[in-house]
């Protein structure tokens, strides 16, 4: 179904098709754009490329590292030109397969996960790893060059890690929901856990050097899992690696399952950090986005979550729904508002292929969301949020004053980061790759990896994911792409550090087009998008990739 007329896009194209759970990588054409409040004041300016470029959307979106780890420059490169063709959609990376501020899965009360007592013992146990997971590690050195990180600025600690743990259990899948997760497989939870802490004991070699400074579990619903099973894994984590003392635990929850019991137990666990899948605060647009929550819920699950003793608490929202005026996505953020939470995360709908709510959509059952709507709604946010106290530091985040989310600045600073789980992605040891998908491959994977023995510590890697080592121009294409979705942008002496060459040299064409347009700005100390770029971020993200070249022809290992 074409994109109707929008002030950001006039798309005539159909959406792409998606074939399973595989990236989107085929390159899209583009319009022409037509008349476009966005773009009007500066297509004077531009040249023939230049204006066909600018019929591209709005929708920031995650760098290229986030999609499948066996893609070469030329299919990353044809993804961004496509997700630089879609609509308005302000937020960070939406694959499962790493870590987002995200929005969750919904779930029923009665998780079929829970435990048959929900009593919260203080301190709750902690397992120790279990003899068979000990006797079956895949003992191995950590690979050549495991401690050395281009990707790290000599400015920072170079030893710092952060950690992402996938859940892809849901009760439900949401309409909207193109993540990494699934209903009805509630029979692999108790193979799944354990799965999940041999990969970490088995990850934790190559780790010793480092320190980690966050942990994420996302999913899927990580809410769903049973105390008894958080905390088996955290006590793995913790035996297996270094934390430091003031380490952030962030955990994704749904109002919906959200008991005081259950809270009590993840703040005894050392859970520090919880991110709840608010979405909106009306029953009507709830029900469109397939969540099972009411706003009611939220009320009890926000207050239950304080007397628990969470202080530092996320909560998600979606605007640019379908039919939502900008009236009703106020009412939305002035009720979150009142709930003076620490960290907001503000996304706009997109409809993915192969959802729910891309069927209905594409079958005329629902409209399309209305771009120009949305760009308003989050312009406003913008202002309102800095109104009530919280700072903007990413396209779709804010937070009050010392309250930024660390984990995912790990993503946005290209940092090493190490995903555990099925479908979790990693950039560590200056290789991107990324776990097998589905879960019961996933764990039949990672037992095979401990009962060979003899394997070596790359081979066993390869057996639950593949990898690649980046060359140089797309890792600091990477570096570039994340660092401009900070409000504050690339530090140009940082990246200098990091990277021994300047920005504003190895990417002076890019970025002069875009200065002249006014999607960037930049002084002697930094480069940023301005609040124009902020909402065509993806036509400078796509300038910046390396040119395409032919993908290798794979080899054997």
């Amino acid at each position: 179904m074409p994109i109707r007329s929008s002030r950001v896009r006039r798309e005539t194209r159909p959406p792409e098709e998606r074939s399973g759970s595989s990236s989107r990588a085929d390159r899209r054409d583009r319009t022409p754009p037509r008349s476009s409040r966005v773009h009007r004041e500066t297509h004077a300016s531009r040249s023939t490329e230049w204006e066909q470029l600018a019929s591209s959307p709005l929708r920031p979106h995650p760098a290229p590292f986030v999609s499948s780890a066996s893609r070469g420059q030329a299919s990353r490169r044809a993804e961004w030109e496509q997700r630089a063709s879609r609509p308005l959609r302000p937020h960070l990376a939406r694959s499962s397969r790493v870590h987002r501020e995200t929005r969750p899965r919904e779930t029923t009360p009665t998780s079929p996960f829970a435990p048959a007592s929900t009593e919260c013992r203080r301190p709750f146990p902690l397992p120790s790893l279990t003899s068979e997971v000990t006797d079956t590690l895949v003992r191995r050195e950590a690979a050549p060059g495991v401690t050395e990180h281009p990707t790290t600025p000599s400015a920072v600690d170079s030893h710092a890690l952060a950690l992402y743990v996938h859940i892809p259990f849901c009760t439900a899948k949401c309409g909207y929901c193109d993540f990494n997760s699934y209903e009805g497989l509630e029979h692999l939870v108790p193979e799944y856990t354990p799965a999940l802490r041999r990969e970490a004991a088995l990850w934790a070699p190559a780790a010793r050097d480092f320190h980690v400074r966050s942990v994420f579990f996302g999913g899927g619903t990580p809410s769903l899992t049973s105390l008894d099973d958080l905390a088996a894994i955290i006590a793995t984590l913790r035996e297996q690696y270094e934390f430091d003392a003031d380490a952030e635990w962030t955990l994704e929850a749904n109002p919906t399952e959200l008991t005081r019991e259950h809270l009590a137990g993840m703040r005894a666990l050392g859970i520090n950090r919880l991110s709840m899948g608010v979405q909106s605060m009306h029953d009507d647009e709830l029900t469109l986005l397939e969540r099972l929550h009411s706003p009611e819920r939220v009320v009890a699950a926000v207050a239950d979550a304080r007397a628990a003793g969470f202080d530092n608490m996320n909560l998600d929202l979606i605007f640019g729904l379908i039919g939502q005026p900008l009236e009703r996505w106020q009412e939305t953020l002035e009720r979150v508002i009142a709930f003076e939470p620490e960290h907001l995360s503000c996304y706009a709908l997109t409809v993915e292929p192969g959802t729910s709510l891309f069927y209905r959509v594409q079958k005329g059952l629902l409209a399309e969301p209305d771009p120009d709507v949305a760009a308003d709604q989050y312009e406003w946010t913008r202002v309102r949020l800095a109104e009530a106290g919280y700072a903007q530091y990413e396209i779709s985040n804010w937070s009050k004053p010392g309250r930024a989310c660390r984990h995912n600045l790990t993503y946005w600073r290209a940092e090493p980061y190490l995903g555990l789980g099925a479908g979790a992605h990693s950039f560590f040891i200056g290789r991107r790759f990324a776990n097998i998908d589905a879960p019961n491959r996933y764990v039949e994977a990672v037992n095979e990896a401990f009962e060979a023995r003899a394997a070596s510590g790359t081979t066993a890697m390869r057996q639950i994911a593949g990898g690649e080592v980046p060359d140089r121009d797309t890792l600091l294409a990477d570096a570039m792409i994340l660092g401009l979705r900070l409000i504050d942008g690339i530090d140009i002496a940082g990246f200098r550090a990091q990277w021994d060459c300047d920005p504003r040299t190895t990417f002076a064409d890019a970025l002069a087009r875009h200065e002249r347009i006014g999607l960037i700005a930049s002084d002697d100390r930094h480069i940023r998008l301005t609040d124009r770029g902020l909402l065509l971020a993806n036509e400078v993200f796509v300038d910046l990739l390396p040119e395409p070249v032919a993908d290798p022809v794979p080899t054997p290992d």
